[in-house]
C-alpha cells in the first residue's frame, strides 16, 4: 500500500513571498523525504476574524532561501506554539498578526497594518520525529511582548479527549478557490483519537476534510482550549485524506517547562525592573 505522509507548511522563494504552485511542489519535495501535494483546504471552511481567533499567528520562517508559512498560537505574552516541522534549525522567524487577512503583508503593502515579532528563541520537542511526525510541536519566544490591540492568548488543554468531540480548527492554509491563500479560515467539526502506522504514539484526527499548507501549527480548539496542533496527512493511493493533528495531552510536559522557565522568568523579570524603578523614584523623592 502506497501511503505517503504530507506535511503542511507553504513555501515561497525569498526575498519576495510569492506563491507559485509548480515550485513549491518541487521545493518542498527536494527539501523533506515525504511526498508534499497543494490540495485545497480549510475545505468547506469559513472566512474568519481576529475577534474570533486573537491568538491566530502566522509564522514567516526564512531557511535556505526560501519562505516557509505556518500557522501558530499564542499562548502566552511571548511565546508561541506551532509544529516542530515549521522550525529549521538555524532559520529566522518573524511572528505576524493583528490581521486576518495578510494579503497585503505578502505583498509588502501597508505594512503598519500588521503587528510583527522578531523570535528570539525557538524550541522543538528533543523527541520530535520527522518520519512519523511524533512530538511534532515546537515553541517561537518572540523579543519583546505581544502588544497588538487583536493580542490574545489561549491555554493549552492536556486532558485526553475519549470519545468524538466537536472541535473548531484554523489556519491560513488554501481554500478550494485559492490554493495560494492569505486569509484566515475557521471550521467546526468532529475530531477523534488516532495513530499512525505501528507505533503507539496517538494524534488527534479529524473526521472530514481539512487542512493544507500553511494550515502546519494551526490549533484545534475543543471547549475554548487548544487540544491538538495541525501536523500532516495522509495521502493514500489517491483515495482517502486522514488528517493529523499532534494531541496536547502527549506534550503536557515539554509546553509546561517551556512555559514555566520563560514566561515566569519574564514575568519575574519584568517585576523585578518595576520594584527597582519604584525604589530609585523613593529614594529620589525621599
Amino acid at each position: 500500500m502506497n501511503v505517503i505522509l504530507v506535511f503542511l507548511v507553504l513555501i515561497a522563494q525569498s526575498p519576495e513571498i510569492k506563491l507559485e504552485t509548480e515550485r513549491l511542489v518541487t521545493n518542498a519535495t527536494q527539501r523533506s523525504p515525504h511526498k508534499h501535494h497543494l490540495y485545497p483546504a480549510i475545505i468547506d471552511g469559513y472566512p474568519a476574524k481576529m475577534t474570533e481567533f486573537p491568538f491566530a499567528v502566522r509564522l514567516y520562517i526564512y531557511y535556505d532561501r526560501s519562505v516557509i508559512m505556518c500557522t501558530g498560537i499564542t499562548i502566552s505574552r511571548k511565546l508561541v506554539l506551532t509544529a516542530a516541522h515549521c522550525l529549521p534549525i538555524h532559520a529566522s522567524v518573524i511572528v505576524v498578526t493583528g490581521n486576518s487577512d495578510q494579503t497585503d503583508y505578502v505583498k509588502g503593502k501597508n505594512l503598519d497594518n500588521y503587528a510583527r515579532y522578531r523570535a528570539k528563541e525557538t524550541f522543538v520537542h528533543p523527541e520530535y520525529n520527522s518520519e512519523n511526525a511524533a512530538h511534532d510541536i515546537g515553541i517561537v519566544k518572540v523579543s519583546r511582548e505581544m502588544v497588538h490591540k487583536t493580542y490574545g492568548a489561549i491555554e493549552p488543554s492536556y486532558d485526553k479527549i475519549t470519545s468524538p468531540q466537536k472541535g473548531t480548527i484554523f489556519g491560513w492554509g488554501g481554500t478550494p478557490l485559492n490554493a495560494q491563500n492569505n486569509k484566515l479560515f475557521g471550521k467546526h467539526l468532529m475530531v477523534h483519537n488516532c495513530t499512525y502506522t505501528s507505533t503507539n504514539y496517538g494524534y488527534l484526527c479529524l473526521m472530514d476534510k481539512g487542512i493544507c499548507h500553511g494550515d502546519s501549527g494551526g490549533g484545534m480548539i475543543i471547549n475554548n482550549s487548544i487540544y491538538g496542533i495541525a501536523s500532516f496527512y495522509v495521502y493514500n493511493q489517491n483515495i482517502c485524506h486522514t488528517y493529523f493533528y499532534t494531541a496536547i495531552s502527549q506534550e503536557a510536559n515539554f509546553i509546561k517547562e517551556i512555559l514555566r522557565t520563560n514566561s515566569a522568568h519574564d514575568d519575574v523579570s519584568s517585576v523585578l525592573l518595576i520594584t527597582a524603578s519604584l525604589a530609585v523614584c523613593f529614594l529620589q523623592n525621599g
